[in-house]
């Protein structure tokens, strides 16, 4: 944390802490490269694919992900052919909504879809919720398609569930969070 946190912050935590933007890119991309640590995403012969959509997600991933591979020395495949490791954007937004309906559906066996390394796909993003990447995008003047937020929005007001939990999330800040790690609990 340095001076400008507290004059000049981009982003507030639960805690009351702040961050300046250099902080916040710096946190958000260490919190990124302990993700893949911690759930030993990537080793240093894999060969890596970003899936690419174009929405705010993905343009992300990529930024972090060239600097990781940078720092790493693996290799970025830029196309869908000799890789081994596809690394998608799925965060805790949308992963607890994916949670949430797998609960009251009763799908049991799908839980294990939601891990942060299913088979060759790996989810560099899982503990992030999207006003967190888009903060990211933002700093960092990232090219996306502004319209797939808006479209993304739109399609969320549709579902009472995800309302619901959008709704929880605003009273019990962190309550996202709670849900996947609750769920890596009983997984890991």
């Amino acid at each position: 944390m340095c001076n400008l946190c507290k004059i000049q912050p981009v982003y507030e935590f639960t805690n009351k802490r702040t961050l300046c933007r250099t902080c916040f890119i710096r946190w958000f991309e260490k919190k990124v490269f302990y993700t893949i640590r911690k759930f030993n995403m990537i080793k240093r012969e894999d060969k890596i694919f970003c899936e690419k959509h174009g929405n705010f997600r993905d343009s992300v991933l990529l930024d972090v992900m060239k600097i990781y591979c940078s720092k790493s020395g693996n290799l970025m495949i830029t196309s869908k052919k000799n890789f081994n490791k596809i690394v998608c954007s799925n965060n805790l937004d949308l992963n607890s909504y994916k949670f949430i309906n797998i609960l009251r559906e009763k799908k049991d066996n799908s839980l294990k879809k939601l891990s942060p390394v299913v088979g060759e796909k790996i989810y560099p993003l899982y503990f992030f919720l999207d006003k967190e990447i888009l903060i990211y995008a933002e700093l960092k003047k990232l090219k996306y398609k502004k319209e797939i937020v808006k479209r993304s929005s739109l399609l969320s007001e549709k579902d009472s569930w995800i309302n619901f939990l959008n709704d929880l999330e605003k009273k019990h800040p962190e309550i996202k969070n709670a849900i996947m790690n609750s769920y890596l609990k009983i997984i890991y």
